[in-house]
């Protein structure tokens, strides 16, 4: 509960509120409310078998925030860029398993050592 309530931004009571059903334990700030449930909205989709859609959304901010280019996601990845674009364009079903592996493998380790470069939640 401690992991959740710090990953949250939240006390521990919050959080255990919030859990009841109690929205009024959730910030009063809008950003500070709205980072908080984007986040418990990303924790509730884990369950759900939906990989390349979380791929997806860690591809989108290598690309944008931290402004590589699809052509480096690629290089990194031993493939082409129509690849990494087809993924972008959500055509899954259409991308090799392997493709999907090499863009998520480089796409969390990129992730992994670019958060230093993120704001502070």
């Amino acid at each position: 509960m401690e992991t959740l309530a710090k990953y949250l931004s939240l006390s521990v009571e919050s959080v255990y509120q919030i859990a009841q059903g109690n929205r009024q334990a959730l910030p009063d700030g809008f950003m500070e409310r709205t980072k908080a449930l984007d986040k418990i909205m990303f924790l509730a989709m884990i369950p759900e078998e939906l990989p390349d859609l979380k791929v997806k959304a860690f591809l989108e901010i290598v690309l944008s925030y931290h402004q590589l280019s699809k052509e480096t996601i690629a290089k990194m990845a031993g493939i082409k860029v129509a690849d990494v674009d087809r993924f972008l364009n959500d055509q899954w079903e259409k991308t090799d398993a392997e493709i999907k592996y090499k863009i998520a493998a480089v796409t969390m380790a990129l992730r992994f050592f670019l958060k230093d470069n993120e704001p502070e939640q």
